[in-house]
């Protein structure tokens, strides 16, 4: 369960769609989301992220920047990749976006105050991204995601995210 996972951590739950409408569930990913910077492996390289839940209900997810060297683990060159407003989480929105899957967000708790100098300089390894295979232990993620959890088990994911 991912309420084992990340503990009493906020963390952001993401599912991504084939469809433009957010009927085809391709995958799910869990971020912890303390605001600091975390590694994990994707697919053939290490990598990190940034995932902030602002106390508005905000959410931000902050990479490596795909222009110049900014693409090291924890670097200081990070770029917001996810910037959605409190609108439109735990509300079951479609976001629609050219180019990329469409999404839908959720998110468990508020990141701890930090400052962007603290949060890029501070590392750490584990429980940073879960491809999420159950469902989560909040009565609001639980609801919304009974019905995903079936698909989710049904859909063998491509990227394996898993620590």
């Amino acid at each position: 369960m991912l309420s084992s996972s990340f503990r009493k951590s906020p963390y952001v739950l993401v599912d991504y769609y084939s469809d433009n409408d957010c009927n085809v569930l391709s995958q799910t990913f869990a971020f912890l989301a303390d605001g600091k910077c975390h590694e994990f492996y994707d697919v053939s390289r290490v990598t990190s992220q940034r995932t902030t839940v602002y106390a508005n209900g905000r959410v931000t997810i902050e990479g490596p920047s795909s222009h110049g060297s900014g693409n090291e683990p924890c670097s200081s060159a990070y770029e917001v990749q996810v910037d959605q407003p409190a609108a439109n989480i735990n509300t079951g929105t479609c976001i629609q976006t050219t180019g990329q899957m469409s999404k839908k967000y959720y998110s468990v708790g508020t990141s701890p105050p930090t400052d962007t100098a603290a949060a890029s300089s501070s590392t750490d390894t584990t429980n940073s991204v879960t491809n999420a295979t159950t469902t989560a232990s909040s009565a609001e993620a639980t609801s919304i995601l009974s019905s995903a959890t079936l698909l989710i088990g049904a859909v063998v994911s491509t990227m394996v995210m898993v620590f």
